[in-house]
């Protein structure tokens, strides 16, 4: 009997144990998702960007992110990238920077133009410049959802202008301009006068990003060379009486020119005070041009210190202007000599370490060194070469560069001193 209950308990306990083997749950693969976000940006000039942003290893207890960022825009330029960091926020600061990689328009605040005797107001523009600050912080705040459609317009997420007619900076600068019309600036030369006001500067003034008066200075360069014109003995009259055979009296011929640069300069402080006032033209003493001391007729010379050119053509001057050569600062001097002009090459990009220059008029005359245009810059002569000068070229103005490439041909005599 006690056999019996003893077989009975051990098959109980083997039907119980195979019973809770066959019930044990067996150990699962947990399947983790490493999708983050994945973004899709659209925007102006047909911008698209997509950035997939994954875990690197999902499993591991310490995060590290990826992310892909594609981006095409209008200019046909893409940009396939990808980085990792340890955040999402350092993630989304890096994401940034390579936005402005895309070529943007900036967005412009009001202005304004003189028409009609009075500032007539230029709309303020938004560019297509994105705003990284609100792109990033509208990420953030979208960071726990999947999938994200970020339309850059509809958001609002683009710069916008600085100032608008609002603005109190605005209409104070309105006043500013309103107050330049009042000056009134007589220039004086022995006998000669020539008054400067609203008439002829009224169209220069406009206002700068910080709406302060801006004053354009090629248009005053024009008029004050129109001057100069009227009151300069030409050149060719000094020639006409001067002995080129005679070198003791080619170095005693001194003659007087209207010095434009630093005449701008002092008409610049004069404008916005809206005062009447006088003014004696600044002018230059100089001697005739080494050129023609050394004999040549077609020729053209080039003063750093008085960044001046002047172009000769069968001993008569052609052309008379202000240049900027190499910046002095960074050791980039024009380099003086002799030189002939090598030949001559039209719509040329000039290349050199951490630069590319497309220019029109290209007169190579030495190594790397020519005689260019220069559609940058606004302004030239004065100092400007001290601290903001050319790699070593000489810089011609665009209007005039036309001129200079026309009258020389390979071989005409380049002197730089």
């Amino acid at each position: 009997m006690r056999f019996l209950r003893f077989i009975t308990l051990v098959l109980i306990v083997i039907i119980v144990s195979s019973c809770s083997e066959s019930i044990k749950p067996k150990k699962k693969t947990i399947k983790v998702d490493n999708l983050v976000s994945n973004f899709k940006i659209t925007g102006k000039n047909n911008f698209e960007a997509s950035v997939l942003i994954t875990k690197v290893n999902p499993n591991s207890a310490k995060h590290q992110f990826k992310a892909q960022i594609k981006i095409f825009a209008k200019s046909k330029l893409k940009i396939d990238t990808t980085f990792k960091t340890a955040s999402l926020k350092n993630l989304y600061s890096s994401m940034m920077p390579i936005l402005y990689k895309i070529p943007f328009e900036k967005s412009q605040s009001v202005n304004f133009k003189y028409e009609n005797k009075k500032f007539e107001e230029i709309s303020p523009v938004e560019g297509s410049e994105i705003d990284t600050i609100l792109l990033m912080s509208f990420i953030t705040n979208k960071k726990k959802e999947k999938n994200v459609l970020i339309n850059l317009e509809k958001e609002n997420l683009y710069v916008k202008p600085r100032y608008t007619i609002d603005s109190l900076k605005a209409k104070d600068g309105l006043k500013s301009l309103e107050k330049c019309l009042k000056s009134v600036i007589k220039l004086k030369y022995e006998d000669k006068e020539f008054d400067m006001d609203k008439e002829i500067f009224a169209t220069w003034l406009h206002l700068d990003t910080s709406m302060k008066v801006k004053i354009e200075t090629d248009p005053m360069q024009v008029y004050l060379q129109k001057i100069a014109e009227k009151i300069e003995t030409p050149l060719s009259e000094i020639l006409a009486e001067v002995d080129l055979t005679d070198s003791l009296k080619m170095n005693e011929v001194i003659f007087s020119r209207v010095n434009i640069n630093n005449q701008i300069n002092e008409i610049l402080k004069l404008i916005p005070k809206g005062d009447k006032s006088n003014l004696e033209l600044i002018m230059t003493k100089r001697g005739l041009p080494k050129g023609i001391k050394k004999g040549h007729k077609d020729f053209v010379e080039v003063s750093i210190s008085e960044q001046k050119l002047w172009l000769f053509k069968e001993g008569n001057l052609i052309l008379e202007t202000d240049v900027v050569t190499g910046n002095k600062r960074y050791g980039r001097s024009t380099p003086p000599g002799d030189y002939k002009v090598l030949y001559k090459e039209r719509n040329r990009v000039l290349r050199g370490r951490g630069y590319a220059s497309f220019v029109s008029y290209w007169m190579p005359f030495y190594g790397g060194y020519g005689l260019h245009d220069a559609n940058w810059r606004r302004r030239f002569g004065a100092n400007i070469y001290e601290s903001g000068g050319s790699h070593g070229c000489v810089n011609i103005p665009p209007k005039l560069a036309p001129i200079v490439y026309n009258n020389v041909s390979i071989g005409t005599p380049v002197l730089i001193y």
